[in-house]
């Protein structure tokens, strides 16, 4: 099958954006919001504004960034305090309709069929992170979706970089997605381009975090916080926590082990798959580098979310969209493609978690790592523009010359 022959005559984008916002306004209105983690951003927008708060909240904490501060000072202001419930609810779905079109509109121009987006309508728990708990990760996300949109889609490789760099202002675990993006800038556009955009993710980084300037001086410092998350064990954890024994859980090896899997897994795909991979276009090929541009960089944030020691329920708005656009680029059949999607929902669609659930949680990324390593779609992914000018698979190129 062809994974890049879409249909060009439907564009789903508006239609997803349309029945996303009527399914989150029946979420507003249909239940209470939950309010625990919106109360602990408040408190922590609190002890920002006024360093002498009184209570024991840091203004900014792992995994959040500076610009996780300034982002929820405004909506502070703009709430009155976070009173208005309603104001940011309507906010935050406003934040999830915007992110599904994005998605769609990806999708679609990657060439996959609007089907693919399906399981996303169906997942009552995505809605309730955008219409009942307003986690800042909804906004990382957002800005991730918008990255790859201005890199792979519109072909903007700076403002692709000022949106990611956004994202990393708000949540650390944005740096997932750092290997595959200096991929593509390099290999898809220019090592200048790609100097300029790190440049302007460093700037961000900044001024972002300038008045925390006594603990964190430089973007650089912000690195030993990715091994903190990846490494730290949470009690919400829902994939090893109840598959492993209470000891392996909570070693310090364990956690070791993970992040050191994390950057061979980097390594592995960038042997095997980002280096070879067609990341330049020509008028004619330009859906299928897209596909690939895309490709690389939600294969990077999948790497990073799936060996994660601690995979909390709210990764699910980063799954959602990144699993089944990876599996649909995989020689697997149609049910092997499905059954990680139906296994991280049967796994993080609830509120308490077991043994059970976490094994799926582990099944679907065991699923996501072999799809990525061994049954990618050498066709979508190896195709080079030869000197005849029709695309062809880079094997083939070799010989022409």
């Amino acid at each position: 099958m062809d994974y890049l022959t879409g249909n060009k005559k439907f564009n789903p984008t508006l239609l997803f954006g349309l029945l996303f916002a009527f399914l989150l306004a029946r979420e507003i209105s249909g239940d209470q919001y939950t309010g625990a983690e919106w109360e602990t951003y408040m408190k922590m927008v609190q002890a920002f504004r006024n360093p002498d708060f009184g209570e024991d909240v840091n203004p900014v904490e792992a995994p959040h960034n500076g610009g996780f501060s300034w982002l929820y000072l405004v909506l502070f202001h703009v709430t009155k305090g976070g009173a208005n419930v309603l104001l940011v609810q309507l906010i935050h779905a406003a934040v999830g309709v915007l992110n599904i079109m994005t998605v769609a509109t990806i999708f679609y121009e990657s060439g996959l069929p609007a089907l693919a987006l399906i399981p996303t309508f169906m997942n009552s728990r995505l809605r309730q992170i955008y219409a009942l708990d307003f986690l800042s990760d909804t906004w990382c996300v957002l800005f991730l979706h918008l990255a790859i949109l201005y890199l792979a889609v519109y072909r903007k490789p700076l403002m692709g970089c000022l949106f990611y760099g956004l994202a990393l202002t708000i949540h650390v675990g944005a740096l997932y997605m750092l290997p595959g993006l200096l991929v593509v800038l390099v290999r898809g556009f220019s090592v200048k381009l790609a100097v300029r955009g790190v440049g302007v993710v460093l700037s961000l980084q900044v001024l972002a975090n300038c008045v925390y300037t006594e603990v964190l001086p430089w973007f650089f410092l912000h690195m030993y916080r990715l091994p903190t998350i990846l490494k730290k064990p949470f009690a919400s954890s829902v994939n090893y926590q109840f598959v492993l024994s209470e000891t392996i859980y909570d070693s310090d090896n364990f956690g070791t082990a993970l992040l050191c899997g994390t950057g061979v897994v980097w390594f592995l795909m960038w042997a095997l798959r980002w280096r070879t991979r067609a990341l330049v276009s020509g008028q004619e090929d330009k859906r299928q580098v897209t596909a690939n541009m895309t490709l690389t960089l939600i294969e990077s944030i999948l790497i990073g979310v799936v060996l994660t020691r601690s995979v909390e329920y709210r990764y699910l708005c980063w799954l959602v969209y990144a699993v089944p656009y990876s599996m649909s680029f995989t020689k697997l059949p149609k049910l092997a493609r499905i059954l990680p999607l139906l296994a991280l929902r049967y796994g993080m669609d609830g509120t308490t978690f077991t043994p059970k659930t976490c094994g799926a949680v582990c099944v679907a990324f065991a699923a996501v790592l072999l799809g990525m390593l061994v049954f990618r779609d050498d066709k979508a992914d190896f195709t080079v523009k030869p000197k005849g000018g029709a695309t062809a698979p880079a094997g083939e190129e070799k010989k022409n010359q």
